[in-house]
């Protein structure tokens, strides 16, 4: 193979010293001008090469930083998730909040007329709790009745959570609905 190269070389060579020199010339010249469009072409796909490159890259990092608050958004519920099953973890599996939250407005806040307490489906709240939405309605003759059913529902022996409260005052009248949510462990059966 190297023969057949080398003879092709000689051949070659043979040819050009065989030209005039404006030939040789000219010979040179679209020589040049195709080694200089290989080199181009060459030179012209790294470029777009390195360019493809460097989007990627910008699409890349713009993707992390919309990923990091995402991350950050995460771990802060998940942080929150924990704080709350290592504070319901204790309640009891079977807990009639329908019945102690009639108790709390009876006894702590002093409030027995116009009450209505809708008990929604139990759902799953993490691996092992499940959450219960109560809707709760009452009406309270003085604000300080409503202090006093706040302060029992945050401090009571039974962890629940206020998730929304709307007051409507109609003269000395305290219209009050809220949303209260208790959170259980699931009881073995429930798996």
């Amino acid at each position: 193979m190297m023969d057949t190269l080398k003879t092709y070389i000689d051949k070659g060579m043979t040819w050009f010293y065989e030209l005039s020199q404006r030939e040789k010339f000219f010979v040179i010249l679209a020589a040049s001008i195709l080694i200089f469009m290989g080199i181009y072409t060459v030179a012209e796909d790294i470029v777009t090469k390195f360019d493809d490159q460097a989007k990627k890259l910008a699409a890349v990092e713009e993707s992390i930083k919309d990923i990091s608050p995402l991350i950050a958004g995460y771990e802060k519920l998940r942080n929150q998730q924990v704080a709350i099953e290592e504070r319901f973890k204790g309640a009891k599996p079977n807990f009639a909040v329908r019945s102690y939250l009639e108790t709390l407005l009876k006894e702590k806040a002093d409030i027995t007329s116009r009450v209505s307490i809708n008990t929604g489906t139990p759902d799953d709240f993490g691996d092992s709790l499940k959450r219960t939405l109560v809707k709760l309605r009452f009406s309270a003759d003085e604000p300080k009745q409503l202090t006093n059913f706040l302060k029992a529902l945050q401090n009571g022996s039974h962890p629940l959570l206020l998730s929304e409260i709307n007051i409507n005052k109609l003269g000395r009248r305290l219209d009050v609905s809220a949303e209260v949510q208790s959170i259980t462990p699931r009881a073995s059966d429930d798996s």
